[in-house]
């Protein structure tokens, strides 16, 4: 009988550490980047500007929010402002 508490004492540890471990959070972004346009004379660049919001996953919310905004910097993109939601 001692075992089989250990035991459950264990798995139930076991189980909440590791949802503890996981942060799931949620970014809005405004982010910019330039594209060169070559329409008219010569080769003009061209601001675009994007806003949205973003999910990621991490250890805790510095590296969730990592997570989250790397998704949108892989488009050439420059993060201006962020806030954690």
């Amino acid at each position: 009988m001692k075992r089989l508490k250990y035991f459950l004492g264990i798995a139930v540890l076991l189980g909440v550490s590791s949802q503890a471990m996981a942060v799931s959070c949620e970014v809005q972004y405004q982010a910019k980047r330039v594209k060169p346009d070559s329409h008219w004379y010569g080769t003009v660049n061209l601001p675009e500007f994007k806003s949205g919001t973003a999910k990621g996953d991490g250890a805790d919310l510095k590296a969730c929010e990592k997570d989250a905004l790397g998704s949108v910097q892989t488009g050439g993109w420059q993060i201006i402002s962020h806030k954690l939601k």
